[in-house]
């Protein structure tokens, strides 16, 4: 029987939270998990998976395998540059690559073929002849804490898969072009098991969850009939004068995109979200309790080294828990890419860097490690031990120990 085996890269997987902060013991923890290899596992359970392997395991589950996906981000390139030249090496006939990473047109050619989106159904018929009556939601839980001591479970919801947004940063709208839904009954069924595994606390990782929306609202009823706290990642507009109802059906925190205080630089990656409304939007959701982290970038055309400590400054003054500082990156097939080769110039070679911790295009006022140190020095002031206390660890303290 031919051997079909996907795996992600090798080596440890990354982490949601990670910051340059030189002060370890403030970093948050939330371990990652491979979510488009457990949805396939979870739809053809016949499929051989690995996740994060090391070198070594990677190397000796090679033996007799005929087909070979890879799952992958364009940062993880030079890594599974390595994979498919050991699986050349061992006699693999047929490798594939899927995930984000794919639409970077540098290594496609490395690939006997190439899968975009979310492939379940098309992976079913072309490798195992079988046709799926339904996506199946997989059993997906992980943790937060502090390094090497995890503090609470959590599980993640997948109900809405894609996203209509123009951000011009965003991958998303290349590489799943069409938005889908989940079947209710998967959601009810995965719920479910999140509720045996006595889970907590539930988080929608759609692009921008809609709690206005029908299907969204039957999502948040069954989360209500389970009794879990719940967030969501989601835009700031959508949370508007809302936050007050839904704290009475579990909302208890969230994941947004505030990216910005610069009104100039949202108009610029055509964020379409006023600033003034998003802060009193966050104001909202402090005054009814609601955790909230936000991701931010710095490095917009326009900015020089005094803008960029500012808008730091600024940042740091809001009412927050977590935060994640990216530099301004542009990524194959988003509009931010084209715009940026053809006026800047985008001269980093190394994938590895585009991470959003490193400057990868020609900035006209800032250089690479300037950029990097602006970062590195907003997120010491982010996680001082004063906030840390403040915000998170009594928070945690008095909720979960």
């Amino acid at each position: 029987m031919k051997r079909v085996l996907f795996t992600t890269p090798y080596g440890p997987g990354p982490n949601y939270f990670q910051t340059l902060s030189p002060n370890r013991f403030f970093r948050i923890n939330v371990p990652s998990l491979p979510f488009g290899l457990r949805f396939l596992k979870e739809n053809i359970p016949e499929l051989e998976t690995l996740e994060f392997p090391s070198w070594q395991h990677f190397v000796s589950s090679l033996a007799n395998v005929d087909t070979l996906g890879i799952s992958f981000f364009m940062r993880e390139e030079p890594r599974v540059v390595e994979m498919i030249q050991a699986a050349r090496n061992a006699g693999v006939k047929n490798i594939i690559g899927g995930g984000f990473g794919v639409l970077c047109q540098r290594v496609q050619p490395l690939f006997d073929e190439l899968f975009f989106g979310h492939a379940e159904n098309a992976i079913a018929e072309k490798f195992f002849q079988t046709t799926l009556d339904k996506v199946k939601h997989p059993v997906l839980v992980s943790s937060v804490g502090l390094p090497g001591i995890p503090l609470k479970k959590y599980a993640f919801l997948f109900p809405v898969r894609g996203c209509r947004g123009k951000c011009i940063f965003c991958q998303t709208p290349a590489f799943v072009p069409e938005v889908t839904t989940l079947p209710i009954e998967s959601i009810d069924d995965v719920l479910a098991a999140y509720k045996r595994n006595k889970i907590h606390t539930v988080m929608i990782v759609n692009e921008n969850f809609n709690p206005d929306h029908p299907y969204s609202r039957e999502v948040i009823a069954l989360l209500k009939k389970y009794g879990f706290e719940w967030g969501c990642m989601t835009r700031l507009d959508l949370l508007a004068d809302r936050v007050e109802y839904l704290r009475t059906t579990g909302f208890s925190s969230c994941i947004v995109g505030l990216e910005s205080l610069n009104q100039t630089s949202l108009d610029f990656i055509k964020k379409k979200e006023k600033t003034g409304s998003s802060l009193a939007t966050i104001s909202e959701l402090r005054r009814n309790r609601v955790t909230i982290h936000v991701t931010f970038m710095v490095g917009y055309p326009d900015d020089d080294a005094d803008a960029v400590k500012q808008d730091l400054n600024n940042l740091i003054d809001l009412d927050f828990q977590t935060c994640q500082i990216f530099i301004l990156t542009p990524f194959p097939h988003t509009p931010l890419w084209e715009l940026f080769s053809e006026k800047y110039g985008i001269f980093e070679q190394d994938y590895s860097k585009f991470d959003g911790f490193h400057l990868v295009w020609n900035h006209p006022r800032i250089d690479p490690e300037t950029m990097r140190a602006l970062v590195r020095q907003g997120y010491q002031n982010i996680y001082s031990r004063k906030r840390f206390l403040k915000h998170l660890l009594q928070p945690i303290i008095r909720k979960f120990a």
